[in-house]
């Protein structure tokens, strides 16, 4: 068996000078970073001090500490990625004839999970975020694939027919609150991605003469398949 872990980070330099600590882990204002595992390291420290940041919009200016802050304007910039692989193979080969005729026959079985977890969306992020944190979405239910909700209005009365719950309805990034009681695919990580295949290969060889020999062969091949997650959360695996 073969686990392989793969933990990707994506940061940013914020200023914090959002009103909203959960603004702070996005693009607008910042210099991007991003760490790959097995590239050795890249730190860069944020100044020690406060610099003096100028707001272009108002002309005003203002002391801040820029500090590293995980990008979480994307649910899957910060992911935990878990890949286990398993496969048996075996072959024979048999000589007929006065080794004139050669048999073989293989066959490999191979088994695979993927398991992705990505953070949760920005709104879920409490709001005296620390800048620092990353928060991760809980285990998928068994009844992930079955969620569905009623569409309702701000007084929590039902307006339109049942649907697929996918996304978590919100205004900005704050959940609408007539959904509380409600559950949907983007609160929880997606379920864990599984398949199996067996293959086979054939062949022969016949030696017609000293000189002269005749094969066929047959053969499958399989790749396992690369569960990633999507902008939306749900996982694709090809």
């Amino acid at each position: 068996m073969i686990k392989q872990e793969i933990i990707g980070r994506s940061e940013i330099l914020s200023l914090g000078v959002d009103a909203d600590p959960r603004q702070w882990g996005n693009d607008s204002i910042g210099v991007r970073f991003r760490q790959y595992m097995f590239t050795g390291s890249r730190e860069n420290a944020p100044p020690t001090g406060p610099i003096t940041y100028l707001n272009p919009v108002t002309n005003t200016s203002r002391e801040v500490t820029p500090f590293w802050a995980p990008w979480n304007n994307r649910a899957d910039a910060n992911q935990d990625t878990d890949n286990r692989y398993n496969y048996l193979q075996g072959a024979l080969i048999g000589k007929y004839f006065r080794d004139r005729v050669v048999l073989v026959a293989a066959g490999r079985y191979d088994d695979f999970s993927t398991l992705v977890n990505i953070q949760r969306v920005q709104g879920e992020y409490p709001t005296d975020w620390d800048g620092k944190t990353v928060y991760f979405r809980p285990a998928a239910p068994d009844d992930y694939f079955s969620l569905t909700y009623f569409p309702k209005d701000a007084n929590g009365n039902i307006i339109g027919p049942e649907r697929e719950a996918v996304n978590r309805p919100r205004t900005g990034l704050n959940p609408q609150p007539q959904y509380a009681n409600d559950r949907f695919k983007d609160d929880y990580a997606a379920p864990e991605v599984t398949g199996s295949k067996f293959t086979k290969s054939l062949g022969s060889v016949v030696h017609v003469t000293s000189r002269i020999s005749a094969f066929a062969n047959f053969a499958e091949s399989y790749s396992l398949p690369i569960a990633t997650p999507k902008i939306d959360g749900s996982i694709s695996a090809i």
